[in-house]
């Protein structure tokens, strides 16, 4: 019984730990997309459902169905990326994707325990977006 209350015990901290780092993720992604100035509204798209139910419950943004109907598109896989969507102004959440899909102009992703922002200046120059100035110094001028 003892052995079964200690179980019980680490796996609910477990669940509580996700649950924490998720609601931390989700808001420094919300900070994020809304310092992204836009002239309307944005519509987002992510290959992940539970950023697309954290967007369509702040009500500040339009979650869209498809890639291609994207302003910004927060993207996990690079598998999940079509053809049609990799035209589109795509921020990824692990520094590999970050690498490995030129059209990202940021990331956000963990490294060491603590979440990092970074924006390439020439990609977002490319792709014409405006950062709040909260996001300028998160600015580099390449990846590294």
């Amino acid at each position: 019984m003892r052995k079964f209350l200690i179980v019980a015990l680490f796996t609910t901290i477990l669940l509580y730990a996700d649950n924490s780092s998720n609601g931390i993720k989700y808001a420094i992604l919300n900070k994020i997309v809304s310092g992204i100035v836009q002239n309307n509204t944005l519509r987002i798209w992510s290959d992940n459902e539970a950023i697309n139910d954290f967007f369509r419950s702040t009500e500040l943004y339009q979650v869209v169905l498809t890639c291609a109907d994207a302003d910004i598109i927060v993207l996990e896989n690079e598998e999940s990326l079509s053809k049609s969507c990799k035209k589109g102004n795509i921020f990824v959440l692990s520094y590999e994707l970050l690498n490995k899909v030129p059209q990202s102009f940021g990331a956000f992703f963990w490294k060491k325990g603590r979440p990092n922002i970074v924006f390439i200046e020439s990609r977002i120059e490319a792709q014409g977006l405006i950062l709040s100035d909260r996001l300028i110094p998160y600015i580099e001028e390449k990846v590294w």
